[in-house]
């Protein structure tokens, strides 16, 4: 996932121009993404979250933090603000967004990431708010930030190993916010509102019933041909073997692996 807002950033700011760079990581959790980017750039990273193991291993891993059940963010001039799979979690998405804004620097930017509305069933009781791209465009500028850039993502497709199927072009959105209007000839996607509340329902049901047919199934199709295959070799090598032993008592695959 790191690797996508890294590339990402790269693509529609030159924050990374800066020889050190000042992180806030919003319900960063355990500090993986800025222990990750500081692998590339140096990082002056701080986590804040409600979770005081997952900020433990933050701070081992290198990162000031702070804990979101007790203080606020004080810290000032941030040059970037992370704030990956949070926004869905909180009551009042919003003024979380306001008060952010204060601790951004004024040439500072913002990465946002959620769930796409249309892209990943409303199953997780966790998630209090759903986001479209319209919403998640509207909702920052709401809160009075200039949007620089936004799309879709995807979760990597190594999350299958983690029984984790949801993995498509059009999984999660991500947008990228500063305080000033860097990207004047951006297009905002359009409002897409159904006419009523049944309509909407239908439209959601249809394009979850399409995501399991084209994508999930697809993803799972070509997981198990991959294990099919492996399976396939084993189920070779090991006749082959067998039968070799049995006739003159020699292993010729292990002779073969051996010279490979």
């Amino acid at each position: 996932r790191w690797a996508h807002i890294w590339k990402v950033l790269n693509k529609s700011t030159n924050i990374f121009s800066k020889k050190e760079l000042k992180m806030l990581d919003y319900g960063g959790y355990n500090g993986f993404l800025p222990y990750a980017f500081n692998q590339k750039h140096k990082i002056n990273s701080f986590v804040a979250d409600l979770d005081q193991k997952g900020l433990d291993m933050a701070q081992f891993l290198g990162s000031k933090t702070i804990n979101l059940a007790k203080d606020e963010v004080d810290e000032k001039n941030f040059d970037l603000i992370t704030i990956v799979h949070v926004l869905e979690h909180l009551d009042e998405p919003l003024e979380n967004l306001i008060k952010l804004k204060n601790n951004l620097s004024d040439e500072g930017v913002v990465y946002a990431e959620v769930p796409n509305l249309y892209g990943f069933p409303l199953a997780d009781e966790a998630h209090k708010i759903a986001f479209t791209d319209f919403s998640l465009v509207k909702l920052f500028q709401s809160a009075g930030y200039e949007i620089l850039d936004y799309g879709f993502t995807k979760t990597p497709e190594e999350s299958i190993k983690f029984d984790y199927y949801y993995n498509h072009d059009y999984e999660n959105l991500f947008i990228i916010c500063g305080k000033k209007n860097k990207n004047s000839t951006l297009d905002f996607p359009k409002n897409k509102i159904p006419k009523n509340i049944k309509k909407f329902k239908y439209e959601l049901k249809v394009r979850y019933a399409q995501l399991m047919l084209r994508k999930v199934s697809f993803t799972l199709l070509k997981s198990s041909m991959r294990y099919f295959r492996s399976f396939i070799l084993f189920f070779i090598y090991g006749l082959i073997d067998f039968i070799t032993l049995k006739i003159f008592r020699i292993s010729f695959v292990s002779k073969f692996l051996k010279k490979k």
